[in-house]
């Protein structure tokens, strides 16, 4: 077998060889080249391609041909037999054509057409080749452009239109198969003829094309150009008109200025120059009337076709009107009389309306701030002599003309109204009289503008008119971007792309603020929006969750077409709130977003309702389509998510996504796709349709609770709902422990309960429910345990609609089953560390200790609370928790240095929906802080500070009296706590985590207070509210030997008035102590160490 396989190579090789070589790339010359001057094409029923500038236009002498020519003279033409008749094939056109070598009646050509490429437009032609007349009845010259000199005509034309000529050298035909008006007439001398020649009926015979090519004088003959030949109305320019001989040489030329321009007349306004002026000269006649135009002629010119008669003028004022201007040439040969050209030059005359560029300097500037903004105009076409530009709505201004300044050439005679629209309240500043061109700019200053609070990127609306004009807007606006006084800029202004899709701040490092959208559902991928729109963060998702309000900072990148900020750099999370409701958009609306390189929605949350799809099952990393009433669009599993491999739904659903891209090569514009996060962005409609969420989220192993199920509907109302109970959670299976709440399940009643709760769960029915939009309902159950293990347990929920059948929900509401914090922190044998050491637990607990506060270098630390304790929470460098966030932790229990840990990793965090208030334990008087206090937040009231903050490590130490206790108090360098105003003797209520560090067994010492936040250290004795004067003291008796600290209070009633003195006396009457004097009144409470 193996011998077989070089064998099977070669023979593919060689077929692909085969297929390969039936496709050549040629010459004119090499297909229509033969020996044989009767034989056929070498390349006769061959597929080639060939390029050639056309000689003929389509349709000139049939709709379905014309003639290419890649050089000059013999065998250099060939015929294009094209059945496509809408290509408009001009004259001067170079064509590239892949087609197939045909002989039609001995004539060369190619025909069935597979492909027709117009490379470019205007190309000259190849010259006309002169030969006597008796060589064009030879095969060489066959589709070639040829010319004829001094031909007689011989024979007049036949019932064909075919008449001959001769020059002397044999006679030949020529033919009409194009227009031309030359009636043939016995005896006349051509002095030349031009045309391509045809093969028809066994005669070769030239095909004039027009007019021009039968030529009986010189009068008349030539080409001319201008340059320029499109030009601004009213505008100072300088034209140079080019003439070149077409046969044989021009001795006199002229040159009508149009009557509409404008021209000084003047001589030293005309350069002659061209091979062909040389000897040359030149008159000017007329007075630029329209009855009498400037009429500039050249004698003694000698131009041919290789010598050019070069005529510049200079300081011509193009007409004001806009339209086309006709440069009349007149050429003459020797002796001959001045006559028209048959195509003479024409100046398209374009209106400056519009025309300019505007500059906006500063193009950014801080919201709700007081700006000055500098106009800079610029214009390379023509002159503009009126400007209007408006100020946008939302933008403050006086509309003083104390506050608006010109500058520049270009505003030199320039006058200005200001005009408020008060309907919209925006201003117009109107310029009159100006003068911008290439050689002068302008400025216009716009002074104490206010920029709105929104940040955006605002358009100034800029019209511009020329002279006698009307006013147009320019084609592009300046723009003032808006941002915070932070640097921080809005999200458009990173999404912002070129017409090829490539963001305009490529590679430039910016700073954003947004809602976080996506967080870990997409692996390294999260996105985050604002009002202006949605962008990629890349390599920062541990350190997010849905719906933080986040500050980032990264590189402007781009992976396929998705903007990113790549690396991204977390630098901090300003508050937690809810994820912005989707967008409602259509699958059109997805497939066509970048118009013009404007992508309006990627990187934003969507919402498309009411599609299907053909997919059965949603892939991994792989791609569905989905179609609405407006189309179809892509959707893209992630292979991150939870959904790879779940079903689709069978029917019509509503789906959320983020709106990705990936397209492979620039233009960057398309590959749009849908991106879902989860389950809970595929909504069901009709049965199975609705969401459950568990309230509350979690319950304590082993306990024995109550938990509600919140069913909301979506689109469609819900009239049936069955709950699963999962197996493993005891239950009493009693109808009297379902309770239903809500509007939505006003009028509903359990139907029934079946199974067992062993060997199949409780699933509770209940009808007659009225779940729509807004109204939910609650399903109570109550006296349930989850006594089958810790962790995430679902509870499956159908519904249906009034008469369907009941359907799985897409997602199942779940309920933790979570450890007490308070069996963690139970200690062991040794009485201090945990006796659940080593053991993995899931926990529930409300963030008391912030990460910011307890975090540095890699890790992430944090304290929790639920209602039976407090404990620290370690885990890898990740998202920092904020004070009041739920969350749910899956980890092991740990102990370092003392301090009972759940070490975790950041990916086994939940972070829950909501905010949770979370209020102190107030240890009593003399209470210290110990092993039973471990991780909670605990307040000490009315201590007093006894020695000054120093520091030591990574924070500062100091300690404080609770009565006679002395605690220890720790502040970490992340809290930013300032301990400036604490003094020794000072006192304060201070709030804090119950912490622990020691380094050494048994681990009985170490436990300190934490502060977290400034607001955590209040000074006492500072004044306070009025009231009824009052002195108290303790404790009483006091006894300042034992350590006992008097606590003094004191208020007067007047606080503005009252001046206050207090001192301590013996009962000798010395005096021991001042405790304050001369102070305001008001209440105040002061501390006395009895010294």
């Amino acid at each position: 077998m193996s011998r077989k396989i070089p064998i099977i190579l070669f023979l593919f090789a060689f077929f692909l060889f085969i297929l390969n070589t039936s496709l050549f790339s040629l010459t004119i010359y090499a297909i229509q080249y033969t020996d044989d001057p009767n034989g056929n094409s070498p390349y006769l029923d061959s597929i080639v391609t060939v390029q050639g500038i056309a000689t003929v236009s389509q349709g000139v002498y049939s709709a379905k041909e014309y003639y290419i020519q890649d050089g000059e003279g013999a065998w250099n033409g060939i015929m294009i037999y094209d059945a496509d008749t809408t290509r408009n094939i001009k004259e001067g056109d170079l064509v590239e054509v892949t087609g197939k070598v045909n002989e039609y009646y001995g004539k060369t050509e190619i025909g069935y057409l597979d492909n027709v490429t117009v490379l470019s437009h205007g190309n000259k032609l190849p010259r006309a080749h002169l030969i006597p007349t008796d060589s064009v009845n030879t095969e060489p010259y066959e589709d070639v452009l040829i010319r004829c000199d001094n031909a007689v005509v011989t024979d007049l034309p036949n019932n064909y239109g075919e008449w001959r000529i001769d020059d002397g050298s044999g006679k030949c035909w020529v033919d009409d198969a194009a227009s031309y008006s030359y009636n043939p007439a016995l005896g006349d001398t051509i002095l030349h003829i031009i045309g391509v020649v045809n093969y028809s009926y066994g005669n070769f015979m030239i095909e004039p094309r027009r007019d021009d090519d039968i030529i009986l004088t010189l009068d008349g003959t030539g080409q001319a150009t201008i340059n320029p030949d499109s030009v601004p109305n009213g505008f100072n320019l300088n034209e140079q008109i080019t003439v070149l001989a077409s046969i044989d040489t021009l001795r006199k030329l002229s040159i009508t200025i149009p009557f509409n321009w404008q021209w000084t007349g003047n001589p030293s306004d005309i350069n002659l120059s061209g091979s062909g002026n040389i000897g040359a000269e030149y008159s000017i006649s007329g007075s630029g009337s329209s009855s009498d135009p400037f009429v500039i002629t050249v004698d003694s010119a000698k131009t041919t076709e290789l010598d050019p008669s070069i005529i510049s003028i200079n300081n011509l004022i193009s007409a004001d009107a806009v339209g086309a201007d006709t440069f009349i040439v007149k050429t003459a040969g020797i002796g001959g009389a001045l006559t028209e050209i048959s195509q003479e030059p024409v100046v398209t005359i374009l209106s400056s309306d519009g025309s300019g560029q505007v500059k906006s300097v500063p193009e950014e500037v801080v919201a709700d701030s007081t700006a000055d903004i500098d106009f800079q105009f610029q214009n390379n076409f023509g002159v503009i002599t009126s400007i209007e530009l408006k100020t946008p709505i939302h933008w403050g201004w006086t509309g003083d003309s104390l506050d608006v300044s010109l500058t520049g050439d270009g505003f030199l005679n320039a006058t200005y109204t200001i005009v408020k629209d008060e309907s919209l309240n925006i201003y117009s500043v109107e310029i009159d009289n100006a003068g911008l061109d290439s050689l002068n700019n302008g400025l216009l200053a716009l002074r104490n503008l206010t920029a709105p609070d929104s940040l955006d990127y605002y358009e100034f609306e800029v019209k511009t008119a020329g002279p006698q004009g009307n006013l147009v807007p320019i084609s592009s606006y300046p723009e003032v971007l808006v941002r915070r006084s932070d640097g921080t800029i809005p999200i458009i202004a990173v999404d912002r792309n070129d017409s090829a899709g490539i963001p305009h701040l490529l590679s430039d490092y910016v700073k954003i603020q947004g809602i976080v959208t996506e967080a870990q559902e997409f692996g390294e991928q999260a996105f985050i929006q604002d009002a202006t729109g949605g962008v990629c963060v890349y390599g920062i998702s541990d350190y997010l969750a849905d719906g933080d309000t986040v500050t980032v900072s990264g590189t402007v990148s781009q992976y396929y077409g998705l903007t990113e900020l790549s690396p991204a750099v977390f630098l901090k999370s300003n508050s937690r709130g809810n994820v912005p409701a989707p967008e409602t958009l259509t699958c059109a609306d997805i497939a066509g977003d970048g118009n013009l390189g404007i992508e309006k929605y990627e990187g934003e949350l969507v919402i498309i309702k009411n599609v299907e799809t053909g997919a059965v099952s949603f892939p991994s990393d792989g791609n569905i389509t989905i179609s609405d009433t407006t189309g179809s669009c892509e959707v893209r599993i992630k292979k991150e998510t939870e959904l790879p491999g779940a079903a689709t739904p069978d029917s019509l659903f509503d789906i959320i996504g983020i709106v990705g891209q990936y397209k492979y090569d620039s233009p960057y514009i398309g590959g749009y796709q849908l991106m879902p996060r989860s389950f809970k962005d595929i909504i069901m409609r009709g049965d199975g349709s609705g969401n459950a969420r568990t309230a509350p989220p979690y319950i304590f192993m082993n306990d024995t609770a109550s938990l509600s199920f919140v069913i909301l509907a979506g689109s469609d109302t819900i009239k049936k709902v069955s709950l699963s109970i999962p197996i493993g959670w005891y239950w009493t299976g009693d109808s009297t422990d379902v309770e239903l709440e809500g509007e939505g399940f006003n009028g509903a009643h359990t139907d029934s309960i079946a199974g067992d709760g062993i060997t199949k769960p409780f699933e509770i029915y209940v009808s007659n429910t009225s779940l729509i939009c807004n109204k939910e309902g609650i399903l109570r159950l109550k006296n349930i345990s989850p006594v089958g293990g810790r962790g995430r347990f679902s509870f499956p929920v159908k519904t249906a609609g009034r008469v369907g059948f009941l359907k799985d929900i897409y997602k199942s509401p779940y309920c933790y089953a979570v450890t007490r914090i308070d069996d963690i922190q139970h200690p062991g044998d040794n009485g201090y560390s945990s006796s659940m050491e080593g053991d993995s637990v899931c926990v529930y607990g409300v963030v008391s200790g912030p990460s910011v506060a307890f975090s540095s270098g890699g890790f992430n630390s944090f304290y929790v609370q639920d209602i039976t304790g407090g404990v620290n929470v370690y885990s890898g460098e990740g998202r920092p928790f904020q004070v009041g966030e739920e969350v749910i932790i899956t980890g092991v229990v740990t102990e370092y240095n003392g301090l009972t840990e759940v070490s975790t990793d950041p990916q086994n965090i939940v972070l829950l929906d909501g905010i949770s208030d979370i209020q102190p334990t107030v240890l009593g008087l003399n209470q210290g802080i110990d092993e039973s206090l471990e991780g909670k937040l605990v307040e000490i009231e009315n201590g007093v500070i006894v020695t000054k903050p120093s520091i030591t490590g990574g924070g500062k130490n100091l300690q404080i009296y609770n009565g006679r206790t002395i605690v220890d108090v720790r502040v970490g360098e992340g809290t930013g706590i300032d301990l400036s105003n604490l003094t020794v003797g000072k006192g304060v209520d201070i709030i804090g985590i119950a912490g622990q560090y020691d380094s050494d067994e048994p681990y009985t010492s170490g436990y300190q207070l934490l502060p977290r936040l400034q607001s955590d250290i209040k000074i006492l004795g500072q004044g306070g509210n009025p009231g009824p004067f009052s002195l108290s003291v303790y404790p009483n008796p006091f006894s300042p030997d034992l350590g006992e600290i008097l606590n003094i209070k004191v208020a007067s009633p007047d606080p503005d008035n009252d001046r206050l003195t207090l001192k301590v006396f013996d009962l000798k009457g010395r005096l021991i102590k001042t405790i304050f004097s001369n102070i305001p009144g008001g209440s105040s409470t002061h501390y006395w160490l009895g010294k």
